[in-house]
């Protein structure tokens, strides 16, 4: 059986591709056509029945289905024309001898380049994924991989022992995988298809990371995150989310880069106010945490080789303010702050400052 994360970036590609096809083909009907979508997006439920049935041309274990499919169109701003959307919801891949779907999006919506469509070809601008369920893991080997889920799973299925979604992928997806992350360190143009392309977003839904090598899962409720392409090349992402640790959600803060070819993936997650207890009761690597008692900024970066996303090194850093240490045997002594950071590769650990001040 084929994986069915790889399967659905797949069935995307080309259901983005029969869109653009019909949207061609159609011709739009443009003057009355525009003058509809002034008015607001427009619904085509034969545009949707067309796209799964394009999509599901070829033999294959997973179907393809699309709730709604809708187009829109601002018209003319500022003496531009505005780029057409499409929108899609309740996009579902099924496995066709259960029945069960193994990959879901509530919503999306693209952004069309403009001149790549008077062309005929397939370019969008801009990406946007509505309340989906990501799922990010860390394998036994170190590598990373990201999919679509179908739902939020329940928390003995997250934690649950490495799935075939959890596999290596392909030789094939990870040569692609590396070409088009190779592409856009690049900066944008209009030279291919994949170099319009100018901004990623998800809005909502849940980011579930999976970690093989610490057994833990962790939980971000309603990412809200944006991967934009840069002017000199490459990319740069931020955004927020709220992170579970045990009985609590923090608030948190992620970013992320990738530069140079080959390319170098940074990313990075930034804790800006918790109590230690909870990051020790996370993890049992963070465990001595818990002797202090205080409250905590912690930040957390990670580098990538964009080839085979394999880590290669590991920052952190840990800020406290005043409070107390616990020494044992009920004995505890009162600090005015500490600082702390240190890093990781594969050959080192190393505690590059430690500092502990007294109250």
């Amino acid at each position: 059986m084929s994986r069915p994360g790889g399967q659905a970036w797949r069935w995307v590609r080309r259901a983005v591709g029969a869109v653009f096809a019909l949207a061609i083909l159609g011709g739009l009907a443009v003057g009355g056509l525009a003058w509809r979508l002034a008015q607001g997006p427009m619904d085509l439920p034969a545009l949707a029945r067309e796209i799964e049935r394009r999509a599901n041309a070829e033999t294959g274990d997973m179907r393809l289905e699309i709730g709604s499919a809708r187009i829109a169109w601002e018209g003319w701003r500022a003496g531009n024309l505005s780029p057409i959307e499409f929108l899609l919801d309740d996009v579902r891949l099924v496995e066709l001898t259960t029945g069960q779907v193994r990959a879901a999006l509530p919503a999306a919506s693209v952004t069309l380049s403009l001149s790549w469509l008077l062309r005929g070809e397939i370019a969008p601008r801009v990406i946007e994924l509505h309340r989906p369920v990501l799922r990010l893991v860390r394998g036994e080997d170190g590598a990373i991989r990201l999919g679509i889920a179908a739902e939020a799973p329940a928390e003995a299925e997250a934690a649950a022992p490495p799935s075939p979604e959890d596999s290596p992928a392909s030789a094939d997806a990870g040569a692609y995988a590396a070409r088009l992350l190779a592409e856009l360190m690049r900066p944008p143009s209009q030279a291919t298809p994949v170099s319009a392309l100018r901004r990623v977003e998800v809005q909502g839904g849940l980011l579930l990371i999976v970690d093989r090598q610490l057994d833990r899962v962790w939980w971000l409720q309603q990412p809200q995150l944006a991967l934009r392409r840069q002017p000199e090349g490459g990319l740069q992402g931020e955004g927020t989310a709220t992170l579970r640790l045990g009985p609590e959600w923090v608030p948190i803060r992620l970013s992320g880069s990738a530069s140079g070819e080959p390319a170098r993936v940074e990313l990075g997650l930034a804790l800006p106010s918790i109590r230690p207890g909870a990051l020790a009761r996370a993890a049992p690597g963070l465990a001595p945490l818990g002797m202090l008692d205080a409250t905590v900024e912690a930040a957390f970066q990670v580098a990538l080789d964009g080839r085979t996303w394999q880590p290669e090194a590991a920052q952190a850093t840990l800020r406290a303010g005043p409070g107390t240490v616990a020494l044992g045997e009920g004995r505890r002594i009162a600090i005015a702050g500490l600082e702390a950071s240190g890093s990781v590769t594969p050959n080192s650990v190393r505690v590059e400052r430690a500092v502990l001040r007294l109250a």
